[in-house]
């Protein structure tokens, strides 16, 4: 797990990148993939009955909404107010009971408003790559109570399709395709003081798109987002996915969800 899984060293860019997302929450919400429950299941522990966790850089809380379905109180903080608005509107179409145990917060990993141990886990979703790890990580082991965890999982790209491989050409990511030189158990992982040794695995999930999803999918990525040929490369993206598209219209996008977690000592 690359600490820098931005692949850019220019301060500008990177935050050009991190503070992408709030203009385009709701396609972000509308086509970003979900998590599935036996990863966010896996992140937190297994807790045989509900707690309390904290979702860093929730985003639109595609993660948040996994966590409360599950039974557990959550609470999302996000940078972007526009995100969490997002969160709002989509907690209106939840079951009561699950909605109820989501609260949202303006914040930081590197300044949690938080007491000292009171999270049973704290969770990132596609969003650590973002967080000054120097800062972030003491706040982190603050406020989990001894025994919880602290957890990050990352949406990868199969290397089982070749067209994926095609569309990080096109898009400029090509590290998104699942490397094990680059992912998984093979990768550099860093140890986090507080914290007992990293563990790892795998999920997969199949996300299925219309070609406008995919090109609505590719618009939301902060690295398409900030460049200036844009139009040029959301193009490419809807000529690739027109013809690697199904009779039916639809393609399958297949996901190496890889996951890691560390238990607060």
């Amino acid at each position: 797990m690359d600490e820098d899984q931005t692949h850019f060293t220019d301060p500008a860019t990177v935050e050009a990148r991190r503070t992408s997302f709030g203009a385009g929450a709701a396609t972000y919400d509308a086509v970003r993939p979900g998590w599935p429950n036996e990863a966010v299941d896996w992140l937190l522990g297994h807790p045989p009955q509900p707690i309390r966790v904290l979702d860093l850089g929730a985003g639109t809380g595609l993660g948040t909404r996994a966590i409360a379905r599950l039974g557990h109180a959550v609470v999302a903080v996000d940078p972007s107010a526009e995100m969490l608005a997002a969160l709002s509107t989509a907690s209106e179409t939840l079951p009561p009971e699950v909605a109820e145990r989501i609260e949202t917060r303006v914040g930081s990993a590197e300044s949690l408003d938080d007491a000292s141990a009171t999270y049973d886990a704290v969770v990132s979703f596609q969003a650590w790559h973002w967080v000054d790890p120097a800062r972030a990580e003491p706040e982190c082991a603050r406020i989990i109570q001894p025994g919880g965890w602290l957890s990050m999982a990352w949406h990868s790209w199969s290397d089982q399709d070749d067209w994926l491989r095609e569309l990080g050409e096109i898009v400029g990511t090509p590290e998104m395709v699942w490397n094990p030189d680059d992912h998984g158990p093979s990768s550099e992982v860093r140890a986090i003081d507080g914290f007992g040794a990293a563990e790892n695995v795998q999920f997969g999930l199949v996300q299925q798109l219309t070609v406008d999803d995919m090109v609505r999918l590719a618009s939301s990525w902060s690295p398409v987002a900030v460049r200036d040929d844009r139009d040029a490369v959301l193009g490419g993206v809807r000529d690739l996915s027109a013809r690697v598209a199904g009779p039916d219209g639809r393609l399958g996008f297949r996901y190496v969800t890889d996951c890691y977690r560390y238990r607060r000592r």
